[in-house]
């Protein structure tokens, strides 16, 4: 990850400040596309209850197509468990 971008974002994130965590770890992506920066996106927006912006974070993490077979063996585990709390997210409270 491009590292002070990210730690910004994590700072941003710290305080409060998602809409500047996410766009921080968006300019972290472009400068050093990782996987894990989308993943993060996802459960950030997971954590503030936010199913539509979390798909769309997952959307971009599957187009990411991680090179390396075991990574990404792992990230689609990790991406179905994603969707899994997305779709939980958007059930009809009972």
């Amino acid at each position: 990850m491009g590292l002070p971008i990210t730690i910004k974002g994590i700072a941003y994130k710290t305080t409060g400040a998602l809409d500047r965590a996410l766009e921080q770890f968006d300019l972290s992506y472009l400068a050093n596309p990782e996987i894990d920066v989308r993943l993060r996106q996802v459960v950030w927006s997971l954590e503030n209850g936010d199913a539509e912006l979390a798909e769309h974070y997952l959307l971009l993490a599957k187009q990411h197509g991680s090179k390396r077979i075991l990574r990404r063996s792992f990230c689609g585990t990790e991406m179905t468990m994603l969707q899994e709390e997305i779709d939980r997210l958007r059930a009809p409270k009972r």
